[in-house]
């Protein structure tokens, strides 16, 4: 008996041993200077976005420029297997491209390609999106149980935030599963759209071209859907391995998880080349490559907490572990407020995505009523979300880097520091996003034969191409200002500000811009209009954001507020019951 007593004497010792030491490892990271610590949270959570961005953009131009050189006509194919001859092919191509020969099959198969993969860049965006729903918000308990240093409520926060992540994404996969053939469909041009130009030339004609567009329109869909397959079935890795990512990084471990995330886009680089080059799929294989690369980035990050935490013996954390999930235990009010916190994150990036859909159905219209469907045929053969999403989704680790620590800090009630840190998140975006602009049209402007690149074949494809590049660049400087306003509110548990907040750019403001610019546009018969619709709604809705941001901070936070703390169902921390 005295011998088993004074083993669990020193495991208590060890234990509390460890506790002081980790807590006071978080204080000591946590209270760092402001820029110190932004080098070491929000840089390296920059990093992995960033790097994330560069297998999507890196992903979607091996699509672009691997798949037509495999040996596989996909069009052609598909022509054929619908009946038609040769000559037939080559006559509708010479009508559609205007010059004669056998280069007009080689591009037809790009074109097809090319918008396959601005297709599914827009549907990535919701994928992504889903993938921060339950474990952003409990990403700001977790931040705020480690202020605390209240080793229960972690361990609750973590048990039931993984348990909803998994049960949640298996309803969310089978959702996915059941929509993604509508909603692809509805963002594809319509046939009778792109063959408007031959309507009133000549009847046969027409007919043929509009089979052609017809054929080519249940290609795309088919084989985006194949690609989107593998896509909705990865959202449970997804959501648990940002779970994970957010959690270590919460605990100041996030140099791990950008080798690991460097490591798995290697993965994922390579598996696109060998399944575009030596297996010769279409884009689908893609798809595949994005399911095994986050399985791999899953397993090093599971790997990395198994080995400290059973290998080792001894606890990597002393807050949350994969022990604790023997017994499934879900407290559902703390599922609840990771909901509403992560929320605003999830209405943001899936309100976007769906004003995305909205605006290609009102811009094929618009285009459709001005009597500009050339340069729609344009728009759709171009290419230039590979470069949007390569830095969209860095500017979006900002705000994953700020989060645990403005929450942190504001559980300490230590508001100026959530100040200063609000404002270095706000420099640090902004900062990056001028940057990427310059470097992009350097590059961009000193040779326009890059424009080649992105499928820009004719003077009229470049001139257009520079539009949309101009539309998507410029509104990276005002995202920094939003996504630092975002993360203020999500941050302080402020859910009505946050809810609102996040719905500015993919409702409040975007609808009414969207209608105004497709009157506008057709009012003034100018294709022109509608290409600056989404960098319009990004200006003014962002700037909307850090009017309401700076409001809040400035008189409400610390002062006018109800309550300082959204966790109202958690008990007093320890160091409040000492009191």
């Amino acid at each position: 008996m005295k011998i088993e007593n004074k083993i669990i004497s020193e495991n208590v010792l060890i234990n509390n041993s460890k506790q002081k030491k980790l807590k006071f490892k978080n204080e000591q990271l946590y209270n760092e200077k402001v820029w110190k610590l932004s080098f070491k949270v929000v840089l390296p959570s920059l990093l992995i976005s960033l790097l994330f961005g560069i297998y999507i953009f890196i992903d979607q131009i091996l699509m672009q420029h691997l798949i037509p050189k495999n040996g596989v006509n996909y069009i052609q194919q598909a022509l054929i297997d619908n009946g038609w001859t040769q000559e037939k092919i080559d006559d509708i191509l010479k009508e559609i491209y205007g010059v004669y020969g056998d280069s007009n099959l080689s591009q037809a198969n790009k074109d097809t390609i090319f918008y396959q993969t601005n297709i599914i860049g827009t549907i990535n965006i919701i994928f992504i999106s889903v993938g921060y729903f339950i474990n952003s918000g409990a990403s700001v308990l977790f931040s705020r149980s480690l202020a605390k240093s209240d080793k229960n409520e972690a361990k609750k926060i973590w048990i039931s935030s993984f348990y909803g992540c998994l049960f949640i994404s298996l309803i969310i996969t089978s959702i996915m599963l059941a929509i993604q053939n509508s909603v692809i469909s509805s963002i594809i041009t319509n046939p009778k759209t792109s063959a408007k130009n031959w309507l009133e030339k000549d009847q046969n004609l027409y007919k043929d071209v509009l089979k052609f567009y017809s054929i080519r329109f249940d290609l795309i869909l088919k084989e985006s859907n194949n690609y989107t397959y593998f896509i909705s079935s990865s959202i449970p890795f997804i959501m648990i391995l940002n779970l994970l990512i957010f959690f270590l990084r919460a605990e100041g471990k996030n140099y791990y998880i950008t080798w690991v995330a460097l490591i798995a886009n290697m993965f994922n680089i390579v598996f696109d080349i060998l399944f575009f080059m030596v297996v010769k799929t279409n884009i689908f294989g893609g798809g595949i490559a994005t399911f095994l690369g986050y399985i791999i980035n899953l397993s090093l990050i599971v790997g990395y907490i198994v080995y400290y935490e059973f290998i080792k013996k001894q606890n990597y954390s002393l807050y949350f572990g994969f022990s604790d999930l023997k017994i499934i235990k879900i407290d559902f009010k703390i599922l609840l407020i990771s909901f509403i916190l992560s929320v605003g994150t999830f209405v943001r990036d899936v309100s976007i995505a769906v004003a995305n859909i909205v605006y290609l159905v009102v811009f094929i219209n618009t285009f459709d009523k001005i009597g500009a469907t050339t340069v729609l045929n344009d728009v759709n053969a171009v290419s230039g979300t590979p470069i949007y999403n390569l830095f969209f989704f860095a500017i979006y680790g900002i705000v994953d880097g700020l989060r645990p620590m403005m929450a942190y800090s504001y559980q300490e009630k230590k508001y100026s520091r959530v100040k200063n840190i609000y404002y270095m998140g706000l420099f640090f975006s902004f900062l990056f996003s001028v940057l990427i602009n310059l470097i992009f049209w350097v590059v961009i402007l000193s040779d326009s034969n890059i424009l080649t690149f992105f499928n820009a074949t004719t003077d009229s494809q470049k001139e257009v191409l520079k539009e949309l590049f101009m539309t998507l660049m410029f509104q990276f400087p005002f995202l920094a200002i939003s996504i630092s306003g975002l993360s203020i509110f999500q941050s302080t548990g402020k859910m009505t500000l946050n809810f609102i907040a996040s719905l500015m750019q993919g409702t409040i403001i975007f609808f009414p811009v969207l209608f105004i610019m497709s009157g506008i546009a057709i009012a003034l018969d100018s294709y022109h209009v509608m290409l600056f619709t989404g960098f319009t709604n990004i200006a003014i809705s962002s700037v909307t954001i850090e009017i309401i941001a700076s409001i809040y901070l400035f008189f409400y936070m610390g002062k006018k507020e109800k309550y300082n703390d959204c966790l109202l169902y958690t008990s007093p921390s320890p160091r409040d019951r000492q009191k």
